[in-house]
């Protein structure tokens, strides 16, 4: 609970901007995960804020995305980022999941992290 409110504290403070949260699922339980990232959905939508979160949990990154998907909101507020080293240039490049990359993902068991 303190962990969730730290998040919505935070959300509140920096309303109209942008908050970045590291490792989000550090001190949540793994079986509250989408109720959080409910709340979440709230508090950034009230207050026009958004969030950027890191996480190497793959039950993190599914309890997102049924939290988000499940949504009383408009549109999908969810977007996964992979960040994966290209071996040829050395290079880093961004893949980015939506909503039907992430369920199709998740359905297949597939590695994302």
């Amino acid at each position: 609970m303190g962990r969730l409110l730290s998040i919505i504290l935070s959300i509140m403070n920096f309303q109209g901007g942008i908050v970045l949260i590291d490792e989000i699922e550090n001190g949540i339980h793994y079986s509250v995960m989408e109720k959080v990232w409910q709340s979440i959905d709230v508090a950034t939508i009230k207050l026009n804020t958004q969030l950027f979160a890191t996480t190497h949990s793959y039950e993190c990154i599914g309890a997102a995305h049924q939290a988000f998907y499940n949504s009383n909101s408009e549109s999908y507020n969810f977007c996964y980022l992979r960040l994966e080293r290209e071996k040829e240039t050395n290079s880093i490049k961004s893949l980015v999941y939506d909503k039907d990359n992430i369920e199709t993902s998740l359905e297949l068991n597939w590695e994302m992290r």
